[in-house]
């Protein structure tokens, strides 16, 4: 009874001490980062002291009980063939029954051990466990009341059978199965929805990247950098912090500020600026090569042309302020977050100015998402650390990672080949293919800030807090480079299909690089 009791406890407190050995075995930045989020919460550390209370304190009360009941006029407990079960007590007593209870005691103990290494195989103190069992429970069957014992016995009998219910093995393989086939039997969709959906169950293929459109304005990189143990060379510092870019060519940047305004970069000189007249911008996203999107917070999104010269078209208004927001390669469906419904995702249709509901998630908010580079899949992060992917056409949604212990997503973007890449706020990151098949992870010294993947070759780039971009294979397998670029924390970054890439320090100071 007591065991079953404790049971919700031991749920939890199982799950907590996974994801604790989990940062311990990946290294000493993830226990430090462990330690010091807030991952321990009011339910977490309730669960553990109920469980070791209750674990601990029920055998303390038996013994005393016990030994209280014994010593009262002519009171024997006999028990089967135990003469006593207040006996032994602290003084050994030879007789073989006692040493029956020691072998009870014992193989329980055996099968406990055996049931915790499978479900947590990295835990260290399993293994000393095991060469532990002979000696302790010789010393218990001599020392300890034999009532005691033999209700440790039935309790880590009855535990060994129920930590395959509560907490299942991690798996080895992959972390899903292979997700089912997209079914046939699709809801009818009126006729501009219908076409959308062909125009991208048509577009699986991936495409090259457009000819680049810009004509070099022949002007120098920049003024070399004054800080020399600095990488790279220094743009400019913008007096209004940058809220998005896109970076078509090594020497233009296209960039959006927090107030509003629209501009070209060409090497050092701020030209064509854009007053949009939107009020709190929170991003830029990038269709097209030719096709940008300025998102606000309360909903407006402006579209802007960009060749032959920066120009904004007509403005229209989402049905809901703004947390996030995507745009599909395509250009021709936005998805966001509405700031009042963190666990879901609206869709909105370019081509036919329609909204639509795309995922929604019960209660679980959403911290990142990016679609796929075909436009047909969007992955999705979310606050309890799972990784979904979300089909368009059939609105099936495949979870390809659940939590891995390493925190909430902070950043995902996929790349040529169909495999998403995730950055997490516990400073790792991974790779995952549509099947949930994962490679890294990479810890990363710093809390990460940034994230891009290089267009030519799908080299991932992140920034961090101390101003580090780290350069990685497409695989994670080799760190290609690391370089010290800003003296403040890497807050975007920008890479052209030539390996150049820009940086926004703290948001206002931009330096170029090559890689």
């Amino acid at each position: 009874g007591v065991t079953l009791l404790l049971l919700p406890a031991l749920k939890i407190t199982n799950q907590y001490s996974r994801k604790a050995l989990t940062a311990q075995q990946q290294g000493t930045n993830a226990v430090q980062q462990f330690i010091t989020s807030d991952a321990l919460g009011c339910r977490e550390m309730t669960a553990t002291y109920l469980y070791l209370l209750g674990s601990s304190a029920i055998p303390i009360s038996l013994w005393v009980a016990l030994r209280r009941l014994s010593t009262l006029p002519g009171r024997a407990l006999p028990f089967l063939i135990i003469p006593n079960l207040a006996v032994p007590h602290w003084r050994p007593i030879w007789h073989f029954s006692y040493f029956v209870v020691g072998g009870l005691f014992l193989l329980a103990y055996v099968l406990y051990m055996q049931m915790m290494q499978k479900n947590q195989p990295e835990n260290p103190f399993t293994k000393i466990g095991i060469w532990a069992v002979l000696p302790v429970s010789f010393v218990m069957c001599i020392l300890v009341p034999s009532g005691v014992l033999l209700y440790m016995a039935a309790q880590l009998i009855l535990m060994a059978g129920l930590i395959p219910l509560v907490s299942p093995a991690p798996q080895k393989t992959s972390y899903v199965t292979q997700p089912p086939a997209p079914s046939h039997n699709i809801p009818a969709q009126d006729d501009d929805f219908n076409q959308y959906l062909d125009a991208i169950l048509g577009n699986v293929k991936e495409t090259t990247p457009e000819k680049d459109i810009w004509a070099d304005s022949g002007q120098d990189s920049g003024p070399s950098s004054a800080d020399e143990h600095l990488s790279g060379n220094a743009l400019t510092t913008l007096s209004s912090a940058l809220v998005g870019g896109y970076l078509p060519t090594g020497s233009q940047l296209l960039g959006l500020d927090e107030r509003g305004k629209a501009f070209q970069l060409y090497g050092s000189q701020r030209q064509s600026d854009l007053n949009l007249r939107l009020d709190s911008p929170i991003s830029l996203l990038v269709g097209k090569a030719d096709q940008l999107f300025a998102v606000g917070k309360q909903g407006t999104v402006i579209p802007l042309e960009t060749s032959p010269s920066l120009a904004a078209g007509d403005r229209f208004e989402l049905s809901s302020p703004v947390r996030l927001a995507e745009v599909n390669p395509s250009g021709t469906l936005l998805a966001y977050v509405p700031k009042g419904a963190p666990n879901k995702i609206e869709g909105f249709f370019l081509g036919v100015s329609r909204e639509q509901s795309l995922v929604s998630l019960d209660t679980e908010p959403i911290t990142c998402m990016a679609f796929s580079k075909n436009a047909r899949y969007l992955g999705v992060g979310t606050q309890l650390g799972r990784l979904l992917v979300v089909d368009i056409a059939t609105r099936q949604i495949n979870e390809i990672a659940p939590d891995p212990g390493f925190g909430s997503p902070l950043f995902l973007a996929a790349t040529d080949n169909g495999h998403w890449v995730c950055v997490y706020r516990g400073g790792w990151v991974t790779r995952r293919d549509m099947e949930g098949h994962q490679q890294g992870p990479v810890e990363l010294s710093n809390q990460p800030t940034s994230l891009a993947i290089e267009p030519d070759r799908s080299r991932i780039l992140v920034g961090d807090q101390s101003g580090y971009l780290w350069c990685y294979s497409p695989d994670l397998r080799e760190l290609s480079t690391s370089l010290h670029i800003q003296d403040q924390a890497i807050t975007q970054i920008f890479v052209a299909a030539d390996g150049t890439v820009i940086t926004a320090g703290d948001r206002q100071i931009l330096r170029k690089t090559t890689i």
